[in-house]
This record gives structure tokens, sequence and C-alpha cells, in this order.
């Protein structure tokens, strides 16, 4: 049985799931955020392996990052 679904995925999720469930989010400091996703940036794209964390920072990147973990918890 499934108790908790944790991801970076829409609340609306929470729709195709069956039976009751409680969301929350989880925030993170939002400098620690983007330097983390700077630096994994570095560690999934080739054009950026050798760069600067400003390099990279001053790069256009279309990801679709979120600041927010999205936690589902089966109630």
């Amino acid at each position: 049985m499934i108790r908790c679904v944790t991801g970076h995925f829409p609340l609306a999720t929470v729709d195709l799931l069956d039976g009751e469930w409680a969301t929350f989010t989880v925030l993170r400091d939002p400098v620690e955020r983007v330097l983390s996703f700077l630096r994994h940036q570095r560690e999934v794209d080739p054009t950026f392996a050798e760069a600067s964390l400003e390099e990279v920072y001053a790069a256009p990147v279309t990801t679709g990052a979120t600041m927010s973990l999205t936690c589902i918890a089966r109630v």
C-alpha cells in the first residue's frame, strides 16, 4: 500500500489517486535551492560541465524547476 508520495508535480495529482489524501508543501531556502539547481545543471548538462555557477546562472535554462517539493500522504 502506498503511504506517501513525494516529487515535483502539480497538486492536481492527488485527483488521480484512489482514497483520501492530505497534501503539504515543503519550501526550501531560496538561495540554497538556486545554488542546488545550478550545481545540478552542471552535473546533468554537458554544456555546463566546466562552467562556473555564475555562467550557469547567466544561461537561459528552461527546465520547469520549482522551489518546492509537494508531498501527498494517505490519510
